[in-house]
C-alpha cells in the first residue's frame, strides 16, 4: 500500500525542479521499467502489481524497497491513465 508521503513524492517527480532536487525520476510501464531493472541503475522504490511482480519481481535487486498496489490503487492515487 501506497503511504501518503510516498505518493506525494511520486507526485512530485512531475516536475523538473523536484526531479533535480531529490535526484530522481518515475519510470512507468513494464518496457521501461524492466529495462531499468537490466541497466543496472540504482533504483530506490518499485510500486508494482502482483502480476507484475509475479512476473518480472525476480528482476529486482535485493536492496531495492517494494510496494505491491492494485492497478485501481495506482490510477486513483497516483493519477494513472485510466
Amino acid at each position: 500500500m501506497l503511504s501518503k508521503n510516498k505518493i506525494k513524492l511520486i507526485t512530485s517527480l512531475t516536475r523538473k525542479k523536484f526531479r533535480e532536487e531529490e535526484d530522481l525520476f518515475f519510470a512507468e510501464g513494464d518496457k521501461i521499467v524492466t529495462d531499468i531493472l537490466f541497466s543496472g541503475l540504482a533504483l530506490q522504490t518499485i510500486v508494482a502489481t502482483d502480476q507484475w511482480l509475479k512476473k518480472s519481481g525476480h528482476l529486482i535487486p535485493p536492496h531495492v524497497e517494494i510496494i505491491e498496489c492494485d492497478i485501481e490503487e495506482l490510477k486513483k492515487k497516483l493519477l494513472l491513465p485510466k
